[in-house]
């Protein structure tokens, strides 16, 4: 049996979908709910299978509650319905967490079938917003990749340039290195050139980046780094 709690701020809306779906013999309506607030209180860790989430709910509603359930580790797997058929709306809620959508005006029998989908473990996305995920996971990667600079890298500065990278992290001007270092501005250019390039880091800012992840070992958390870059 397929436990489902229902959110939307339409009474009469979801009266109708529970309606629908009762009259299936494997499907079983636990709430029938209106607001997502009440979801949040109102659905545990086990309470539902499956939850649809109305994307009709005031004030992005939807997305903050199906990033606040995902947040409690609830177990249950979230359709979103009356979605419009917009790719970047409907890219919106697949990256927020929900397990798949159906569109406005999809009958109770499709809503079924999808709730049973997804029941199951399965994602339920078209062809053109799975295309999406996949060049936006890409896109990410490289920003990724790009971004985030070489930890072992480090290891590879001279004394001489990490002792211009904390300078320069410390906000310092190329002439004040120069002063405080007793060498030339051309050889603090230099030497920053060098780190960014050793480091691959792009710019003054992002080495006081990297440096505030450097711990007391010398050792670098790529991921917090990434996390920020992205």
């Amino acid at each position: 049996m397929i436990r489902i709690s229902i959110v939307h701020s339409n009474t009469d809306v979801s009266s109708h979908v529970a309606q629908g779906l009762v009259k299936e013999q494997d499907m079983r309506i636990i709430h029938q709910i209106s607001t997502a607030n009440e979801a949040l209180v109102r659905i545990g860790r086990d309470t539902c299978d499956v939850i649809l989430a109305s994307a009709s709910l005031p004030d992005d509603d939807a997305i903050r509650l199906i990033r606040q359930l995902k947040c409690a580790n609830i177990n249950a797997r979230i359709l979103v319905t009356d979605l419009p058929n917009d790719k970047a709306l409907i890219m919106r809620y697949i990256l927020a967490g929900a397990s798949g959508y159906a569109l406005k005006g999809d009958g109770v029998t499709k809503m079924a079938a999808a709730i049973r989908t997804i029941h199951q473990g399965q994602a339920i996305i078209s062809d053109e917003i799975a295309a999406l995920l996949m060049r936006q996971i890409a896109k990410l990667s490289l920003v990724h990749k790009q971004s985030a600079p070489c930890a072992s890298a480090h290891s590879d500065l001279t004394m001489r340039e990490r002792d211009v990278l904390e300078l320069l992290a410390q906000g310092h001007s190329n002439k004040a290195i120069a002063d405080r270092l007793i060498i030339s501005i051309g050889t603090v250019k230099n030497h920053v050139h060098n780190v960014l390039k050793k480091l691959n880091l792009r710019s003054r800012k992002e080495a006081a980046r990297y440096l505030s992840h450097v711990n007391g070992k010398g050792l670098f958390s790529h991921q917090r780094y990434a996390e920020q870059m992205i």
